[in-house]
């Protein structure tokens, strides 16, 4: 709601600047008849639009260069120079240097926001796995902690058996929307994201679920984000699998896919050592 209201208050003053702007080119050339226009105004709404919005900011600089330009070629007492269409440009290229700046430290912010998030879900993923001994309530808390943190948009995790049939599942984020994946893994079919995490060690990627995994039960579920699947191998061999949901201009950042791996490792080492108590609770 909040960010809802910024965005409101910035459109209504980006465009009262515009107007203000075009004000002065209506009162300096059609008024006073002067070929000058106070032109460093204009910059106040190009900048600001190109911070805030990007490169749509730069509609902003567009539609001040152009009514500078229809202005000068109006002109009846004033002849326009080159000049003035170099500074009308230099509004568009003003916008896009700023635009494209604006973008690039949004973008290492969400960055590392987003791995801030991570290392969070990972330190609580370690005191879950201190502390909880029960294989079906570990792999649940697994995921709601990464859910939670707003490090992923979901997660799910699902064991299965050397038969490729599930044994055991978690997710967190699908809720009801998880029931067809689960069904599908119940049945030992491995979805296409799986089958590529059995044969590769690491981080798989699916950029555009929708298209990469046409007929999933998940494939519409956040299908304008990415995916990354990684196997897990407790004891060497593959007993499961973990699957979660983020933003796509993130996942083939190395940095992201390792954290990806040490959580995927910390799972595994949990699960391992659930498996040895459990054979030495029956060898006694």
């Amino acid at each position: 709601m909040i960010e809802r209201n910024h965005a409101r208050y910035r459109l209504i003053l980006i465009s009262i600047l515009v107007v203000i702007s075009i004000l002065f080119v209506f009162y300096f050339h059609y008024v006073l008849y002067l070929g000058t226009v106070f032109t460093h105004f204009f910059y106040i709404p190009i900048i600001l639009a190109s911070l805030w919005w990007g490169r749509r900011g730069i509609a902003v600089a567009v539609i001040l260069a152009s009514a500078l330009v229809a202005a000068n070629l109006h002109l009846t007492r004033y002849i326009a120079t080159p000049e003035d269409y170099i500074r009308a440009g230099m509004f568009i290229v003003i916008s896009i240097v700023v635009s494209m700046l604006s973008e690039r430290a949004d973008s290492a912010r969400e960055r590392m926001t987003h791995f801030n998030l991570v290392l969070r879900s990972i330190r609580d993923i370690n005191h879950l796995t201190i502390k909880e001994k029960d294989q079906d309530r570990l792999i649940k808390g697994i995921c709601e902690k990464m859910v939670k943190n707003r490090s992923y948009f979901f997660a799910w995790i699902a064991l299965i058996d050397e038969h490729d049939r599930m044994v055991t599942s978690a997710e967190a984020g699908l809720k009801e929307r998880f029931q067809p994946m689960a069904d599908m893994l119940k049945n030992g079919s491995l979805p296409l994201c799986v089958q590529r995490s059995a044969y590769k060690r690491g981080v798989v990627i699916t950029r555009d679920p929708h298209i990469e995994c046409a007929g999933c039960p998940l494939s519409v579920q956040f299908p304008d984000q990415g995916r990354m699947t990684i196997g897990l191998y407790p004891g060497g061999k593959l007993r499961g699998m973990l699957n979660v949901s983020m933003p796509e201009r993130l996942i083939f950042d190395r940095e992201e896919q390792s954290l990806f791996e040490e959580i995927a490792a910390d799972i595994e080492y949990a699960l391992g050592g659930l498996a040895l108590r459990d054979e030495h609770e029956v060898t006694l």
